[in-house]
């Protein structure tokens, strides 16, 4: 989890980000397992949405607060595609924020 605010050593509750951005981790453990034994880290986005960067393939997840696993799915399917098709321009960023879309970024 990365936060913006880094509690003290010897606090005894986490501040209100750390505990929301836990509770994400949580809910996609539990939403998709596949998905989250693939996670590199988990920070909030300006927008109150949630930033998954994954370890392999090195790409951004831009999601939704405790995005469905319907949506994770379109997500992932989105990722395996665009890599299948250009497997040269592996995506930078997999944006899931918007309802009915999937948008996904390459590097120029």
């Amino acid at each position: 989890i990365r936060a913006s605010e880094v509690p003290p050593e010897d606090a005894v509750v986490f501040p209100t980000e750390v505990r929301g951005l836990a509770a994400e981790v949580e809910h996609l453990w539990q939403m998709d397992v596949d998905l989250y034994q693939k996670i590199s880290t988990v920070r909030g986005g300006q927008d109150g949405s949630l930033v998954v960067r994954l370890l392999t393939p090195d790409v951004e997840l831009l999601l939704p607060p405790h995005a469905p696993v319907g949506r994770l799915r379109e997500g992932v399917a989105a990722l395996e595609h665009a890599i299948r098709t250009e497997p040269a321009r592996v995506p930078t960023a997999v944006d899931l924020r918007y309802a009915g879309q999937v948008v996904v970024r390459r590097d120029r």
